[in-house]
């Protein structure tokens, strides 16, 4: 019986969440392409976070707390995986 080798694991790091300007008071995030949630200014310089199905997250004075609390929030994503592709040998002849 040959030794056993043990297989390698590939690490794949975490997806970062990315902040787009949506508008002069609205921040939109997004999460392995997907939308995470948003951060708007109001008039009083306070910041509201909603997550990615518009949940309050919370609501600071700070830019930095703001993204931290949607960082957090955020579902821990990593890259999709592709599928592996049939030989013509395994398809289906369609009979």
């Amino acid at each position: 019986m040959p030794p056993s080798v043990p297989t390698p694991v590939l690490a794949v790091p975490p997806l970062r969440v990315q902040w787009r300007q949506a508008d002069d008071d609205l921040w939109v995030a997004t999460l392995g392409g997907e939308f995470a949630g948003t951060l708007a200014t109001d008039a009083t310089g306070l910041h509201h976070v909603t997550d990615r199905i518009a949940r309050p997250v919370l609501t600071t004075s700070s830019w930095a707390q703001a993204t931290a609390a949607l960082d957090a929030a955020a579902p821990v994503a990593s890259r999709r995986r592709r599928r592996r592709r049939r030989s013509a040998a395994a398809r289906p002849t369609g009979r």
